[in-house]
């Protein structure tokens, strides 16, 4: 017999299988009822005000408590025979992050920056870099979507006067038409990232930075 606890509480497991199971539609309604039931006093409502909710006697409510706290999830909710187990599909959020992405199409090389945000700073440093990539180039064309960091403007805001109009003077920018888009060949290079190295979750920025080494070097070669 389990022995009883103060309040009302499941274990981790038995939370993830008993709200994955009402979640899921499958099943009887009364397993899904006593799945309710169960989710609803660990969130510690009392049974009085869990029976209106669920549109079921007060004394199911205390029945289907007994019958877990004496005999285990198993017993309150019994799983057909030969049945897979259920579990939440959830998982820890760690946040966001942005792929700077430039292709060269005459010679298939891919750049990539990971970055936490998507801001005129960002872009500003990333322009920068592809500017040394090309030194003796007196302009590079640079095709970019409308977005609202992709212009000089983002140069004066993040660099003194004199290197901000230095470097604007090296890029002529080419913006895609509102009806079309011209950055197939950059969309298509995110599509291969993301098979490549984007198929799982990556828990921090630096396990990005580790999983687009690979690919990158593929194809990253110095512009000649």
């Amino acid at each position: 017999m389990r022995q009883k606890s103060r309040g009302f509480s499941l274990t981790r497991d038995e939370r993830r299988l008993v709200r994955t199971l009402f979640h899921s539609g499958q099943g009887q309604n009364r397993v899904h009822t006593r799945a309710r039931i169960l989710d609803l006093l660990d969130r510690q409502l009392p049974p009085a005000k869990i029976a209106p909710v669920l549109s079921c006697a007060l004394g199911t409510i205390y029945n289907e408590k007994r019958r877990y706290e004496q005999d285990g999830l198993e017993a309150a909710l019994p799983m057909k025979e030969a049945q897979r187990a259920r579990f939440a599909y959830e998982y820890p959020r760690a946040g966001t992050a942005s792929l700077l992405v430039a292709i060269e199409p005459r010679t298939g090389t891919r750049w990539v920056e990971t970055s936490r945000q998507r801001t005129k700073a960002d872009d500003c440093r990333c322009q920068q870099r592809l500017a040394a990539l090309f030194p003796t180039a007196d302009k590079i064309v640079l095709v970019l979507d409308t977005l609202n960091s992709h212009n000089a403007g983002a140069f004066s805001n993040h660099l003194p006067p004199a290197d901000a109009f230095a470097l604007a003077q090296r890029f002529e920018f080419h913006y895609t038409p509102k009806k079309g888009s011209w950055l197939n060949i950059a969309e298509l290079e995110l599509s291969a990232i993301a098979r490549l190295c984007l198929s799982r979750r990556l828990g921090s920025l630096e396990a990005l930075d580790r999983a687009m080494t690979t690919p990158c070097q593929r194809t990253q070669r110095s512009p000649d």
